[in-house]
Parts: C-alpha cells; sequence; structure tokens
C-alpha cells in the first residue's frame, strides 16, 4: 500500500472516508496527503467542503 494511503486501513478512518460524498473521496484518493489521525482526516475533509 502507498504510504499516503496508509490511514485507510485504520477502521475508524476508513468507515468516515466511506460517507463521504464521491467527490471528497476521489480528491482525497489523488492526493498525497498522509494523516495520522482521524481529526487531521476531517480538517482536511473541511478544508475540501470549504468549511
Amino acid at each position: 500500500m502507498d504510504r499516503n494511503r496508509q490511514w485507510i486501513s485504520d477502521p475508524e478512518m476508513k468507515r468516515y472516508f466511506d460517507q463521504l460524498p464521491a467527490a471528497i473521496q476521489e480528491n482525497l484518493m489523488q492526493s498525497s496527503a498522509e494523516f495520522s489521525n482521524i481529526g487531521e482526516l476531517r480538517a482536511c475533509v473541511q478544508k475540501l467542503q470549504g468549511q
């Protein structure tokens, strides 16, 4: 697995990711962003959503 997608193997982050709109999921998968925890993932999603 790519280093930048190791976060997707975390069950909590995977559940959150799976509930996101397809466009956000695609954006995250295309990015090189790395997340150490669910908080970092949520913060990134909020930025992508313009919040």
